[in-house]
């Protein structure tokens, strides 16, 4: 916790950093296991969402018509399970390795214990990108997104 007069040290930490550097300076905070922006699990609005879906405002996956998502500076992957027991195909793309690193242990072991339940007719299937979303070189990705989901603190 920051005292009332200091800065908090994330925007510290990127500021006068030109974007070609914030690839880097993500990386140091998972080096340096600083992870402030991590919940310890996926979004709830999103899941609320995705269970409620209103209206049929969110693109849903069905055995005849897949659909893929795309988790931007996705982190432990939270998000990437949440949509992917829902029968998405999901892109989890983060800049950091350490990130993904981090995101397939937390997979391994919460797909272990159950903690993401099959809310559609099937699992859909998770691929682990090592890029920085605001870079061209992972649109190499042949696929469009039906969902772009992105949640920052």
């Amino acid at each position: 916790m920051t005292s009332p007069n200091e800065q908090p040290r994330l925007p510290v930490l990127f500021e006068g950093a030109s974007p070609q550097d914030h690839a880097t300076r993500w990386a140091k905070c998972w080096d340096e296991k600083f992870t402030p922006w991590d919940r310890g699990g996926p979004s709830m609005a999103l899941y609320d969402l995705l269970k409620e879906n209103p209206n049929g405002v969110i693109p849903l996956p069905s055995e005849s018509r897949p659909k893929t998502a795309l988790v931007p500076g996705c982190g432990r992957g939270y998000d990437v399970l949440l949509l992917s027991s829902f029968g998405y195909d999901v892109y989890g793309l983060d800049v950091s390795s350490q990130a993904l690193d981090a995101a397939r242990e937390n997979a391994e072991k919460a797909l272990a214990e159950g903690l993401y339940k099959t809310e559609g007719s099937k699992r859909g299937a998770i691929t682990w990108i090592t890029q920085d979303f605001f870079a061209e070189d992972w649109k190499d990705v042949k696929t469009p997104f039906d969902l772009i989901f992105d949640y920052t603190v």
